[in-house]
């Protein structure tokens, strides 16, 4: 039965990536391709900041330094309550940066869309540039970002995220999670199903911002809700993968899970508010699709990796047993050998999983290049394919348990 279920997921999977295959065949010339600079708006950056004191002056210096005329952008720096020095140091980089438009909005600790909101009322720009208080933007990425914006469906453009200097395993993995992410993202982009603007640095019409409404203030990820409630709207999205932008990530396991709870509730709580996009007839099918392919890819990736870890608990039982039962553990010899090994496996369920992980390697490789990064063969790319998989899994089940449990939220 477990083999059947392990068998039909692993031909779903193998189904999708094909057509993903199909997309980023037809997509692939035009995956680097960069739009002209025809006109240049008013640009407000809003930095919500949160006790940023050792990353905010380095953030608002990449900002200072992008290569856009001074005269048409502003920085507005949101201090959502600090307790360190990050408005003490705002205000230092006001006095020195003369000759740019840096405003500092002090407010209670109520958290980024609040923080948000409170900077929209003061922002003068055409387009809103939203960046967190801990990511870095190259010079150029604002220029490859405006012109996706002059389409007049379309509200917001996002940045290539990538890690800021990976070095612990943590953020070495999700380091390549994020260079397939700009990937797909830009595959989504190409279909019209793009439901995300990451807060490292997405571009607004504020046109359509005020149209669609505030940010969510109750929301645990604000970001994708206002995703959404643009495609809710009829705005679209676009994806810039020559826009490059770095950010900090976790760098322990307890900082990922945290973080990727956060993101599973908000899914979750996001796709039930907006389950119209499912079952209307107001949006197209490729909507619906998108919408139900993250849906199906989180179930499958739990219950795939349910089964597996329940595989590999059965196999381990079975081993204590077998010890315990002839008091003493069984000799090497009794391991068996490759060709034992390799006819003892369900070919019907290795074919399709084998088939995933050629295609997954060859977006990893594409990714790798797309993004200009050297992709390497080491034990941290098996660690992704392999154990990486039943991690998120299990961010995924437990984000599920504590939504359906209304568990207290935290950011």
């Amino acid at each position: 039965m477990l083999e059947n279920i392990m068998f039909i997921i692993s031909f779903i999977s193998l189904y999708l990536s094909v057509f993903w295959l199909n997309i980023h065949y037809i997509e692939k010339h035009d995956i680097k391709k960069t739009y002209i600079l025809t006109k240049k708006p008013m640009i407000t950056f809003l930095l919500p900041a949160y006790n940023e004191e050792k990353t905010i002056t380095r953030t608002i210096q990449s900002i200072i330094n992008v290569n856009y005329p001074k005269n048409l952008f502003e920085i507005i720096i949101i201090d959502d309550g600090s307790k360190d020095k990050t408005a003490s140091i705002v205000k230092d980089l006001i006095k020195q940066y003369t000759n740019i438009k840096i405003k500092l909005l002090q407010q209670k600790n109520n958290g980024k869309a609040s923080a948000l909101n409170n900077g929209m009322t003061k922002a003068t720009g055409e387009y809103i540039a939203i960046v967190d208080a801990d990511s870095r933007i190259e010079p150029n990425s604002i220029k490859y970002l405006i012109p996706h914006l002059y389409e007049k469906d379309v509200g917001a453009v996002i940045s290539c995220i990538k890690i800021e200097n990976p070095k612990t395993i943590v953020e070495r993995l999700q380091n390549i999670e994020y260079l397939i992410s700009t990937l797909f993202r830009r595959l989504f982009s190409s279909l019209g199903t793009l439901f995300v603007t990451p807060g490292v640095l997405s571009l607004y019409k504020k046109e359509a911002l005020d149209t669609v409404g505030k940010f969510d203030e109750g929301n645990l990820t604000e970001d994708f809700e206002i995703a959404m409630r643009l495609q809710y709207n009829g705005y679209n999205i676009k994806s810039e993968i020559n826009s490059i932008t770095y950010t900090k990530a976790p760098n322990t396991f307890k900082a990922l899970a945290k973080q990727r709870i956060r993101w599973n509730r908000g899914f979750i709580y996001n796709t039930l508010k907006y389950k119209d996009m499912l079952i209307g007839n107001k949006f197209n099918i490729l909507v619906r699709f998108q919408i139900s392919l993250s849906v199906i890819g989180a179930l499958m990736l739990m219950l795939g990796s349910a089964i597996v870890t329940y595989g590999v608990l059965d196999k381990i039982y079975t081993y204590i047993i077998k010890a315990i039962t002839i008091k003493s553990l069984p000799r090497l010899y009794d391991i068996p050998k490759l060709n034992e090994f390799i006819l003892s496996m369900n070919i019907k369920l290795m074919i399709p999983l084998i088939l995933l992980t050629i295609i997954g390697l060859y977006f990893i490789k594409k990714a790798h290049n797309y993004t200009d990064e050297k992709m390497k063969i080491s034990p941290i790319l098996f660690m992704y394919i392999i154990i990486y998989p039943l991690l998120l899994a299990k961010y995924w089940i437990i984000g599920f348990i504590q939504e359906y449990r209304n568990a207290k939220k935290e950011w």
